[in-house]
């Protein structure tokens, strides 16, 4: 009985993206999230979505992943968020961590800031220090504390509180630029130091050799980067529709020979994913947002540092095989669980991921943002599976060597 009930969580959770609330905090899930300027949430808020709007107050932290996420209003302690437009226009009450194409701070941040991403955009006061990076970064507040950033193109036009420490293709310090310690840059090219920027401290400089063209090239990038990647839908969508079938089936082929690898090399681990996902969904479904969007900020936190760079860039990658993947353990769960019901014996894994994949292909072509979240949820559940299968085996592992 208690499987069953556990199946049909999994499936109303797959077709229409609701997540229950934890024991410590509130989770809300859909393709638009809305919290109104007269709501407050009493302990930690989740949100997985296309668009958030929160205009209310969250007491402590919040963590969101989106497409594109607004904060209006006041969170009493950490920020996470990960996503494609990214505003924090409210306050922070402790450190903030961004991960997106376009970050635009215009809020008050009274702790650290990190923040990476194609454009990020630095127009509010941050009480602690900031570290940044990506492709275009403007600091045109307030920042009490020391700024370290990596970056292809980089503008100070505010009021840095102390030390100045940055590998960048272009540094320009605006008239009205204030550092009050020392500016410490890694380039290849001197920096545009215009008539009326203040430096108290000392200017030195490194010469950057080769690995400045990375950044350079993250710039480019970052420059041609859309505002609304609906635009890439819009394209899509004008292609014949004998076309768009022909990526639906090369979409299924692809991950259908992507099972049948992980089955044939990993198959008792492919098992345990799915018996994570079906008796853990809810835990599964968490853990699969926390995936999605720490990961992701852990890793350009490493790039940072050139000691850390090629880990990053590793992580990185493992982490878009990881995403796309996931599918493929949620097909097998789906599938086992409907044989198993029907046939009542044991078959071969690849007849429920092969059954798994179709059901899972036909309801990510559903029009309407529900193709979206229907495949947005599959993956949270799958990367919230790997990792619950993981940490087992390696405290199943640790026990064996323990005994």
């Amino acid at each position: 009985m208690a499987r069953r009930l556990t199946t049909v969580a999994v499936v109303v959770i797959l077709l229409f993206g609701l997540a229950s609330a934890g024991a410590t905090g509130e989770t809300r899930t859909g393709v638009v999230v809305e919290v109104s300027k007269t709501e407050l949430i009493p302990g930690d808020l989740a949100v997985a979505c296309k668009t958030l709007e929160m205009n209310g107050e969250v007491n402590d932290d919040l963590l969101a992943g989106g497409m594109y996420l607004t904060i209006r209003n006041l969170v009493g302690k950490d920020l996470t968020v990960g996503g494609y437009n990214l505003r924090v226009q409210g306050r922070v009450g402790d450190d903030a961590r961004l991960a997106g194409a376009n970050i635009e701070i215009d809020g008050i941040i009274d702790g650290n800031l990190v923040a990476f991403g194609g454009n990020v955009n630095i127009l509010g006061d941050v009480a602690g220090d900031v570290i940044t990076g990506g492709g275009n970064v403007r600091v045109s507040g307030n920042i009490q504390g020391s700024l370290d950033a990596r970056c292809g193109d980089m503008v100070i036009d505010g009021t840095i509180g102390r030390d100045v420490e940055l590998t960048v293709s272009k540094l320009t310090l605006s008239p009205i630029a204030v550092l009050k310690g020392d500016l410490t840059y890694t380039s290849n090219r001197d920096a545009d130091i215009r008539e009326g920027a203040q430096i108290a401290g000392e200017v030195r400089k490194e010469s950057g050799g080769s690995r400045i063209m990375f950044w350079k090239v993250i710039s480019v990038v970052a420059d041609h980067l859309p505002e609304q990647p609906e635009r890439w839908k819009e394209w899509k969508d004008q292609l014949p529709a004998w076309f768009r079938t022909l990526l639906r089936l090369s979409s299924f082929v692809s991950l259908l020979i992507a099972g049948i690898i992980i089955l044939s090399v990993y198959g008792r681990h492919a098992t345990m994913v799915a018996d994570r996902i079906m008796s853990f969904p809810l835990k599964s479904f968490g853990l699969g947002l926390l995936f999605l969007i720490c990961v992701p900020i852990g890793a350009l936190i490493l790039c940072v540092t050139i000691v850390g760079l090629p880990i990053g860039l590793v992580v990185l990658a493992a982490y878009a095989v990881f995403f796309y993947i996931s599918r493929v353990y949620v097909a097998l769960a789906i599938g086992r669980e409907i044989l198993d019901r029907i046939t009542k014996q044991d078959v071969r894994m690849i007849w429920p991921m092969i059954l798994g994949l179709f059901i899972i292909t036909a309801l990510s072509s559903i029009p309407y943002h529900i193709g979206w979240i229907i495949r947005s949820i599959c993956t949270l559940f799958g990367l919230g599976g790997m990792l619950m299968a993981t940490r087992r085996r390696v405290r199943m592992a640790i026990r064996e060597e323990t005994t």
